[in-house]
């Protein structure tokens, strides 16, 4: 065996390393050193592998199958076989009001919510992972979590993108059953309560137009619609000044970039016209200024689109308490900070562009953002003293040129 020999001073004495285990060294320089440093080294390591346990493992809910599921979730799991009738994908993009739309239709009782799963695949899905995050949203939509063990663990490792507390009907069930919040993880306790549930709704800002598109190309088993949620440019751009949001939006051009996102916007909104015509039942774009502007009409429409029937009283009284900007509940968004919360004044928030962007900055995005805001109905401005009529056309029709 090749030795490799290296000298160390250790005050004035050389010490050689020739290849030998660190044991054996140990026990050529008992007679020196003793026990001592045995033990000295030995609680080290015993330290080093305590802090791993107690950090890690104990935190860690490591619920890889269903068969490694407690006997009594596998016998709830087992006879669980009502599968969901109904499958919503809620596309948009950031700072575009689609977790109030994602709030609003979760409050349907029939609801189970995913929100922001691609967020799995970082805060981009990279085109590498396209075909993957697609199988992922089927799998979620079939509440089949089999081969995304991880899922759960990354959504507990990082609790801060709120994966599963925003699903709120399914957060206070399982927090009921388990304080300690580690069933919330379970994979099998998941998959039930999905599974009673007859509507999957799915929110992302992740996905393009296109790639929904081959969603509903690859996916035949699923009953899919999509709503397309877009809202005017310049209101998205004005939200994402905000402090807290800046952060992390500047970071990425298609955020930052008011030509950039257009041109996105611009791209999705061609795949939505070929994919309305192609499925005219199925896939429908939204403005958000029109559901903010009159939310029940727009709800009962929404709801006539998803096939689900009249709008039940549960969601009726989620508009009266998330659109008047005051909630009767103290605890209703309580957890999220402020630029994220989705109780509001409706109305307000759609045209709050108007009174807080600078002239400059309108003009800016107008700019780079002439062919969508003309494609969605929105009117150019020279002023920021403004009625809702100076802003949004009315009976603008998308794909009317195509």
């Amino acid at each position: 065996m090749h030795q490799v020999s290296r000298k160390m001073k250790s005050g004035d004495e050389g010490i050689s390393f020739s290849g030998v285990s660190t044991l054996t060294w140990l026990q050529s320089y008992r007679s020196k050193f003793g026990h001592r440093l045995l033990a000295i080294l030995l609680g080290f390591c015993t330290l080093i592998v305590l802090s791993y346990v107690t950090t890690n493992v104990g935190r860690h809910p490591r619920f890889a199958h269903p068969v490694t599921c407690p006997a009594a979730l596998r016998t709830w799991m087992g006879s669980t076989t009502r599968l969901p009738k109904l499958h919503v994908l809620l596309l948009s993009y950031p700072r575009s009001g689609s977790s109030f739309l994602g709030d609003l239709l979760q409050s349907y009782s029939g609801a189970f919510y995913h929100f922001e799963p691609l967020h799995y695949f970082g805060n981009i899905v990279e085109h590498s992972q396209l075909d993957t995050a697609r199988k992922l949203l089927h799998d979620l939509f079939t509440c089949d979590y089999r081969d995304w063990a991880s899922f759960p663990e990354w959504a507990w490792f990082n609790s801060d993108f709120l994966t599963f507390r925003r699903n709120k009907r399914y957060w206070q069930m399982c927090t009921h059953k388990d304080n300690t919040r580690m069933l919330c993880y379970n994979i099998c306790f998941l998959a039930v309560a999905c599974r009673n549930s007859p509507v999957q709704i799915i929110k992302t800002i992740r996905m393009s137009a296109a790639e929904a598109g081959k969603l509903m190309e690859e996916y035949k088993d699923l009953n899919l619609k999509v709503i397309h949620l877009v809202r005017d440019p310049r209101g998205t751009m004005n939200s994402r000044q905000q402090k807290d949001i800046a952060a992390w939006c500047g970071k990425y051009k298609a955020c930052s970039s008011s030509q950039t996102f257009c041109n996105l916007v611009n791209e999705d909104l061609k795949h939505a016209c070929e994919l309305q015509k192609r499925f005219p039942n199925r896939y429908t774009v939204l403005r958000y200024e029109d559901l903010a502007l009159d939310p029940p009409q727009v709800t009962e429409r929404l709801f006539k689109f998803l096939d689900i029937g009249p709008v039940p009283s549960e969601v009726f009284q989620f508009l009266e308490t998330h659109t008047q900007g005051v909630s009767p509940h103290s605890s209703t968004n309580s957890f999220l900070q402020p630029p994220y919360r989705t109780v509001r004044n409706s109305t307000q928030a759609a045209l709050e562009w108007c009174r807080k962007m600078k002239r400059k900055d309108i003009q800016k995005v107008q700019r780079s953002c002439q062919v969508v805001l003309n494609k969605l109905g929105y009117k150019l401005i020279n002023s920021t003293d403004l009625s809702v009529d100076d802003v949004i056309g009315e009976g603008y029709e998308l794909c009317s040129s195509h």
